[in-house]
């Protein structure tokens, strides 16, 4: 049997997210990101934002994507800045005594969306004061950023290192600057290990094996009631190493992004990292014992 495809339309949108247009705090959010961009760029962002025919949400309207029609791809300006689902800038509002942080979304030079740390929907924007846009990468710029010899200077980068001597790593980025660092730890607002935050500092992202840490770069996905940040990830099978955001107590969880399970990992970040690296490697004796969560509506 084959379903008539409007219906099938209409159910994966009802499933995975709704369309509706964009509310005023959003269209403010991306004013206020596209008067903190350069003037040669701002009317690039201005044109992508009048192309985007509509906006669907997804994760109880925590995230909003933009959808250009497939027929109009070719005419939508593009950015140099190369990088999938890129978070652009961080923008800091205040709804009362409620802080709230929002990310500018890139995907390939094209605005992709954005991403509340909650639902936009009921914020007025008379309610909200925007206290600051920092920009996190250079949007001018295509080039990628320098590589690290991390044999050459291992004296100088010891978390790295360590991370070096459980795992065959590649692509090692250079890192953020202080800037862009304080900010993603300011959007985080939960504790990291020390290691965690020494390994940003030595690096913004490396591949590995069969996975990829983001470093600053990391994603933020919905978990039913709340949000977790991927830091690391494996994208052929779809697990991810995580933390909760604003979580007040240190944890390291394993996310199966397809049984939408969780798994509780013990030690410091690094050792979790190798941990997670012969988890998605097959190696899951190790982790019989793990404290797990499994959730039938994500």
């Amino acid at each position: 049997m084959i379903l008539n495809p409007s219906l099938m339309n209409w159910f994966t949108r009802t499933l995975f997210g709704w369309e509706i247009g964009l509310t005023e705090i959003e269209s403010a959010c991306l004013d206020r990101f596209c008067e903190a961009l350069p003037n040669s760029l701002q009317l690039a962002v201005k044109e992508q934002r009048r192309l985007g025919h509509r906006v669907i949400r997804f994760a109880k309207g925590k995230r909003v994507v933009l959808k250009y029609r497939s027929s109009m791809v070719a005419k939508v300006p593009s950015l140099p800045v190369i990088g999938v689902e890129l978070h652009a800038a961080t923008i800091l509002l205040s709804h009362g005594v409620q802080d709230i942080y929002v990310e500018v979304c890139f995907d390939d030079g094209v605005l992709m969306g954005l991403e509340f740390g909650v639902s936009p929907q009921g914020l007025l924007l008379a309610e909200c004061e925007f206290k600051w846009v920092r920009l996190l990468v250079d949007l001018q710029s295509g080039a990628p950023g320098d590589f690290i010899d991390v044999a050459a200077r291992h004296d100088s980068l010891p978390t790295l290192r360590a991370v070096s001597l459980g795992l065959d790593i590649s692509e090692v980025a250079c890192p953020s600057s202080d800037l862009v660092i304080d900010t993603f730890m300011e959007r985080l607002s939960c504790p990291v290990p020390d290691d965690f935050l020494a390994l940003i500092r030595e690096t913004n992202g490396f591949a590995f094996d069969r996975g990829r840490f983001y470093g600053t770069r990391a994603r933020t996905i919905p978990w039913p009631d709340e949000s977790l940040v991927l830091v690391a990830e494996d994208q052929a099978s779809a697990w991810g190493l995580c933390f909760r955001l604003g979580e007040a107590s240190l944890q390291v969880l394993i996310l199966d992004q397809i049984h939408a399970e969780l798994r509780t990992l013990a030690g410091s970040f690094v050792e979790c990292l190798l941990q997670f690296a012969h988890w998605i490697a097959g190696d899951h004796e190790a982790f019989s014992d793990a404290d797990s969560q499994v959730v039938d509506d994500y």
